[in-house]
This record gives structure tokens, C-alpha cells and sequence, in this order.
């Protein structure tokens, strides 16, 4: 079985990127091809469509919502990782929604597509669609992952419910203490 050690992630730029390059060749370190939050793959340390350097572990303390917008889901994953927990899995959730209705109108257009171009280049809009709402929906899985370990299968709303629960409980003692 053949072990591969990942690669250390140190911004661009810097003199010890340069050495850690070297390191890696020698030690047969594979570097990441693909960014870890959405997959796509890297061009240098940038992803493109993260809009985001790769390897930036600056993170502050999550910020509670409570709520997902349509704003949220354009954002960076650098600025969804200062979001709190709760708020990733309502991300998760809504992103795992839109990429299943996705995947419907993909597969129902599908259905259709060699009858005119129209339904061709329509087919074509539908997979594109599915393909962006596929990476947001791993990039919100890795937040989540990254956060608590494990993905879970289903963002119900009891488990919502739990996350909920939590944080007032972490909330009501950081009140009663001031």
C-alpha cells in the first residue's frame, strides 16, 4: 500500500515556499492539485471560483445568525469559516436543496434535449447550474466537516434544534457572567 503525505500549505511568495517545495520533492510530498473546500483545481494556490488563497488559517470567532441568505451563499469560504456552526449547517442544507432541484430540471430537460438545440443549450444551462450549486455544496461540507469532524447525512431540524440549543445555553452563561 502506498502512502501519500499531504502537502504543507504556507502562502505563495514567501522564501520558505520556496524551500518547502524543495523539501517536497525530495520527501515525495504530493502538493494539493484542488482546493479543499469546493474542488476545483488550483492554479498556483489560488481558486478561482473560492475567489480565496489557499492555505490562509486566520480565523476569528463564529459569528451567530441564525439565518442563511442568498448573499451567504457568495461568499468566500475565508468568509463563511468566521460563520458559527449553526448557521454552515442551514448553508448545507440550503446548498443541498438547490443542487437536488438542480439535478431535477437537469434530468427532466434531459429527457427532452434531442428534440431541438433549444433544449440542447437549455440541457447545457441546467449542468452548469448543477456543477455550481455541487461546489458549493462541498465547499459548505467541508466548512461543516472542518468544524465538527463528520458530515452529517441530513441537516434535519432537530438537529438544527440541537445546535440551537447549545449555543443559547453557551450564550445565557456568557450573559450571566458579564
Amino acid at each position: 500500500m502506498l502512502h501519500v503525505k499531504r502537502a504543507k500549505l504556507i502562502p505563495f511568495g514567501t522564501n520558505s515556499y520556496a524551500k518547502l517545495q524543495k523539501n517536497q520533492k525530495r520527501q515525495g510530498v504530493i502538493p494539493l492539485k484542488n482546493c479543499p473546500y469546493c474542488q476545483t483545481k488550483l492554479q498556483k494556490d489560488y481558486c478561482n471560483f473560492c475567489e480565496m488563497q489557499v492555505g490562509n488559517n486566520t480565523s476569528k470567532s463564529p459569528l451567530f445568525k441564525g439565518f442563511v441568505s442568498s448573499k451567504d451563499v457568495s461568499k468566500s469560504p475565508g468568509l463563511l469559516k468566521d460563520y458559527h456552526t449553526y448557521d454552515l449547517l442551514l448553508l448545507l442544507r440550503h446548498c443541498r436543496e438547490q443542487r437536488r432541484e438542480a439535478y431535477h430540471l437537469m434530468r427532466v430537460i434531459g429527457r427532452v434535449k434531442h428534440e431541438s438545440n433549444e433544449f440542447k443549450e437549455g440541457y447545457q444551462d441546467a449542468y452548469q447550474h448543477y456543477a455550481f450549486w455541487t461546489k458549493k455544496k462541498n465547499t459548505a461540507e467541508t466548512l461543516v466537516k472542518n468544524r465538527l469532524g463528520e458530515v452529517p447525512a441530513a441537516v434535519t431540524n432537530e438537529l438544527l434544534s440541537k445546535f440551537y440549543d447549545v449555543y443559547m445555553s453557551v450564550y445565557k452563561k456568557r450573559s450571566a457572567a458579564m
